[in-house]
């Protein structure tokens, strides 16, 4: 679990500690600190699972069983129908704390659409690897949040997302393809054409493959506005807040050729294996604003929609590295020698532009529990991501020595990134 994970769960932790009201006394005079009033006056001399009546307007019943907020009332949260608790059956709770399962898919950008490996050299060349080959799946993800409330219209939130990691490897086999052996050429030799018959490294190759990994993480903190119509059937609210969001890729692609060689009585083997690990980082942090807006469809099925975007400084990086390691068998003996190490590395400060979208509905089983489910979509803009950064000049080190420019580290980053898909959970109101 890295540090982000344990820096979020120590802020829940702290954040109940200190908004747990013990008493009645205690959490007025906090509420009271923070603009507002929870607790009404003489109510057991304790603080109620929810805030008082009084903090609520009578609008009427149009999404209620019954008349109002107060006692027999639910208005936009809920039905009439529930027990009275503390006054209010219905209405807004002090926590919110909610857990949800994403199924989200990663879109590869069609910026990232680079060749990579070619069947035959020169003229004949036949692209069979791309890194658009990697086909990202949907993959399962978490999102907690835990909302308290200050006043009557005013709450924080946190938010944490975690557990999104897609994988993603595609090989080629030259066998596989028209049945040829030795006849996969690579991208750093143009296919075989620069120098003529491509570099022992990379090309003439047997097998060649491509490994894509991604990995999302989020956290924000939200102070949030409540508004609620004359009707009490539609409410919603507007957002601020901080947010971190961090974005991690690995593309690594691998070429592999072995040559056998008798002479008299002996064998001689050689196997090489050629890997290029290409490791993205980006960890943006800003400031995000956004809306949200809720309809009451009857008492208890309630129609959520919301919309948050922001500008974030992004700390962008890529570190690479290709290694080539040979290794020669001649008879019963063996050796194993790296004809190839460079490490390569480079980063930079740039804005970055991130928003999402989200429709759910919430159906409230018990005044105290809820089902949520719906569906949303994130897009971010400004990326370092593992294939903009494959670079398809040749190393000097090859061999033969390339006749074509010398090889300049570089940094791209302005990747853009697509999710979307659907979330499902329990939401708990006390």
């Amino acid at each position: 679990m890295n540090t982000i994970r344990f820096k979020f769960i120590k802020f829940v932790i702290v954040l109940a500690a200190i908004v747990s009201p013990p008493s009645a006394v205690r959490a007025d005079g906090l509420s009271s600190l923070l603009g507002g009033s929870h607790v009404q006056p003489g109510w057991n001399n304790a603080a109620p699972p929810y805030p008082s009546a009084g903090m609520f307007p009578d609008y009427g019943p149009p999404c209620s069983s019954s008349t109002s907020y107060g006692p027999g009332g639910g208005g936009p949260y809920g039905g009439g129908g529930f027990a009275d608790y503390g006054g209010v059956e219905c209405g807004p709770s002090w926590y919110d704390f909610s857990v949800e399962g994403m199924y989200l898919d990663r879109r590869i950008s069609g910026k990232s659409n680079i060749d990579l490996i070619s069947d035959n050299p020169g003229n004949t060349a036949v692209v069979v690897l791309s890194a658009s080959d990697a086909d990202f799946e949907f993959e399962a993800g978490i999102r907690a949040t835990l909302r308290y409330q200050l006043n009557a219209t005013d709450s924080i939130e946190g938010v944490y997302v975690d557990g999104l990691d897609w994988e993603s490897t595609v090989t080629v086999n030259d066998s596989d393809i028209g049945g040829d052996m030795n006849d996969l050429f690579s991208v750093f030799s143009q296919f075989g054409q620069v120098p003529i018959g491509g570099f022992e490294e990379t090309d003439a190759a047997e097998t060649a493959s491509l490994t894509y990994r991604s990995n999302l993480e989020s956290v924000e903190f939200n102070f949030r506005r409540g508004w609620i119509s004359r009707n009490a059937r539609i409410h919603g609210s507007w957002i601020g807040g901080l947010r971190y969001l961090r974005l991690n890729e690995q593309f690594s692609h691998a070429i592999h050729w072995v040559d056998v060689q008798t002479m008299g009585t002996t064998t001689t083997t050689s196997t090489n294996l050629f890997n290029y690990d290409i490791n993205t980082r980006n960890d943006l942090l800003g400031f995000q604003g956004g809306a949200k807006v809720g309809w009451c469809l009857m008492p208890g099925l309630i129609a959520h929609s919301q919309i948050k975007a922001g500008v974030y400084g992004n700390r962008a990086s890529q570190n690479s590295r290709l290694v080539n390691t040979v290794t020669t068998l001649v008879s019963t003996s063996s050796s194993v020698a790296t004809t190839l190490d460079v490490p390569e590395s480079a980063k930079d400060d740039v804005i970055s532009f991130a928003t999402d979208a989200s429709a759910w509905m919430t159906w409230q089983l018990h005044p105290l529990v809820k089902i949520r489910c719906g569906y949303e979509v994130w897009f971010m803009q400004g990326l370092a991501l593992g294939p903009d950064n494959f670079n398809t000049s040749p190393p000097a080190e090859f061999t033969p020595t390339p006749t074509t420019p010398a090889r300049q580290v570089f940094l791209d980053d302005q990747g853009e990134v697509l999710y979307h898909g659907a979330r499902l959970g329990l939401e708990v109101g006390w």
